[in-house]
């Protein structure tokens, strides 16, 4: 859970692992809706699917509401933490498309709009992670060169006395 959060808060890769989860949100649900699994059931397949303990702790909880009757309107706004881990714009094409009755088919479209900037972001993920790799790098050499070079020095003023 800790190299979880850990990984969504790193510059670029959090931002990828967050749109690829969300990607997988529209692809398994949307899919199993459109086959005709019951809205409880997918939930519950969703939640057993997914190894992100924030996401499975907030698809667990729609369920909760989704098997109370709620809306995902109310899902939504009742859940604390959900406009952080699903974006409003997200939750605002949920809610359309319950309201409309092509929750499926919008599922499926922000499945691939995140899919598709999942993969821009990888595209981009070079050029992000250059800088922090060359500092993280320097660094340790710093480190390595201060650790061999203090004892050398101690050494040789020791020597004198």
């Amino acid at each position: 859970m800790v190299s979880q959060w850990c990984i969504f808060r790193v510059p670029g890769i959090g931002t990828l692992a967050k749109e690829a989860t969300i990607a997988r949100f529209g692809v398994i649900l949307g899919g199993l809706l459109r086959a005709g699994v019951p809205l409880p059931e997918a939930l519950s397949s969703l939640a057993d699917v997914t190894h992100i303990v924030a996401y499975k702790h907030l698809y667990q909880n729609m369920l909760q509401h989704i098997t109370q009757g709620d809306s995902f309107s109310k899902c939504f706004a009742e859940i604390r933490g959900s406009k952080h881990l699903l974006p409003v714009s997200v939750q605002q094409l949920v809610i359309t498309g319950e309201k409309s009755g092509t929750l499926s088919d919008t599922l499926l479209k922000i499945a691939s709009i995140y899919e598709k900037k999942a993969s821009e972001t990888a595209e981009r993920l070079p050029t992000i992670l250059e800088p922090v790799l060359l500092l993280f790098i320097g660094g340790l050499v710093g480190t390595i060169a201060f650790s061999i070079i203090v004892p050398i020095y101690s050494v040789v003023g020791n020597v004198g006395r």
